[in-house]
């Protein structure tokens, strides 16, 4: 006798195995059509596991629709992308839709002809679409990113704390939370908020992830890295940055580089301009996006980091940030086979002081004793009492207080010329001998 799950992974979506904990969290899911009680369940996978397996395939075969929430609209278009790729027909929820749209998602789900529905949490809580969401019968309700619902519902985005009140409205008979970034405490927080007292399943696996390849580039000079980097890194490429003038920044000192195959993508940007610049780096064979974490999530393209010391190519890689780790795998997925090679761009200690698009800074408080980089000179350089840009595309060189202190002569020396800083003059002597 044949596995219709087994068949349907390899007919629907081209896949010849399923793993035993992917089998385990669609047979929780299927398990809700004839439980006494609702299902609910948190799994925890890393990056390429197949977790959208887990809530697609059963979405196939379930007795009611199943919704699914993501955090991102970047997210929300690629799964749409991937299920539309597969014959798969969703209905997309979002904000400023207008409300035949809407119902005519919703007719679509009530009378079968579509499985899935895709939407966020802002507009899961909208009073219009609650309303229409209420007269359907959901049987699966899937949280993918979870981490979310802790991360962010705490701070900027609360619609995901009120996802506790949306499922105890809709009553759906399987409730799952996917994520690949769950430490101890975002777990707890997570079954908390979601599920309140009634409890929940845990499926884990091991959430160590050795297709992901990390490596570190050493800069005193991130933008001179960067252009060497994106000149011998694969294409597609993804170049992450902490802020939107940021990205703006980096694209156009792309551009000026002679690299005309670039655009940049973050949340400010309008819907129309979004799905446009979405659409053409799905279809490029050899762009190169800057981004912010607003298209960092399970979208495809290697991927290009920026340390926070030496002005950051990407925010969340900092002390104490979990999630940060899984990047570079949602962002090669999809796309790129075998190992992901993510790359850091650490900038010198000290760095990063000043305003966006001079990533590089040095300044008198690097050469401290006993601060992180310190030359181990006994007093700082005088008259240097402000950071000071280096010219972009200055070439990289070694730690040290050799090369430290030639770099402060540059600039001493140039503002010599300017006749600015008797400080300045006494430097420039200094290094003359």
């Amino acid at each position: 006798m044949e596995d219709p799950i087994a068949v349907l992974a390899k007919e629907r979506f081209g896949i010849e195995y399923l793993f035993p904990l992917q089998r385990m969290a669609i047979a929780g899911v299927l398990d809700g059509a004839e439980s006494e009680e609702p299902v609910r369940q948190m799994v925890f996978f890393p990056t390429g596991f197949g977790k959208s397996l887990c809530f697609q395939l059963p979405a196939l075969l379930a007795p009611g629709p199943s919704l699914v929430v993501y955090p991102l609209l970047a997210l929300m278009n690629d799964q749409r992308r991937s299920l539309e790729k597969r014959g798969i027909p969703c209905a997309v929820f979002r904000g400023g839709m207008e409300n035949a749209e809407r119902e005519r998602g919703i007719r679509a789900l009530r009378e079968g002809s579509i499985k899935i529905a895709i939407t966020n949490p802002e507009c899961l809580c909208s009073p219009g679409l609650a309303r229409l969401v209420d007269t359907l019968e959901v049987f699966h309700l899937a949280i993918d990113e979870a981490h979310c619902v802790s991360e962010w519902g705490e701070s900027f985005r609360p619609a995901y704390l009120k996802l506790g009140e949306c499922i105890r409205r809709i009553k759906p008979r399987v409730v799952s939370a996917f994520t690949a970034t769950a430490s101890p405490q975002v777990g707890e927080a997570i079954a908390r908020y979601l599920f309140g007292d009634s409890g929940c399943s845990l499926i884990t696996a091991d959430m160590d992830k050795p297709n992901i390849r990390y490596s570190i580039e050493p800069s005193v000079s991130p933008r001179h890295s960067l252009i060497k980097l994106v000149n011998v890194l694969p294409r597609p490429l993804i170049v992450f940055d902490r802020s939107r003038p940021g990205v703006r920044l980096l694209c156009e000192f792309l551009r000026a580089r002679g690299i005309q195959e670039v655009k940049f993508y973050h949340a400010g940007l309008s819907r129309e301009e979004k799905e446009a610049v979405e659409d053409w780096f799905m279809k490029s064979e050899n762009g190169i996006l800057v981004s912010t974490c607003a298209y960092g999530i399970h979208t495809i393209g290697p991927a290009l980091f920026r340390a926070p010391l030496g002005g950051g190519l990407y925010p969340r890689v900092r002390s104490g940030g979990p999630g940060w780790e899984d990047s570079p795998g949602r962002a090669y997925k999809g796309r790129m086979e075998g190992r992901v090679p993510a790359k850091i761009v650490h900038g010198a200690p000290g760095a990063g002081k000043g305003r966006p698009g001079y990533p590089c800074r040095l300044s008198n408080r690097c050469l401290k004793p006993g601060r992180p980089g310190s030359a181990g000179t006994k007093k700082s350089l005088p008259g240097v009492r402000e950071n000071h840009g280096l010219p972009t595309g200055e070439p990289s060189l070694p730690y040290g207080r050799r090369a430290r202190l030639a770099l402060f002569g540059l600039r001493c020396l140039r503002r010599e010329r300017r006749g600015r800083s008797r400080g300045a003059c006494r430097a420039s002597s200094f290094l003359r001998g």
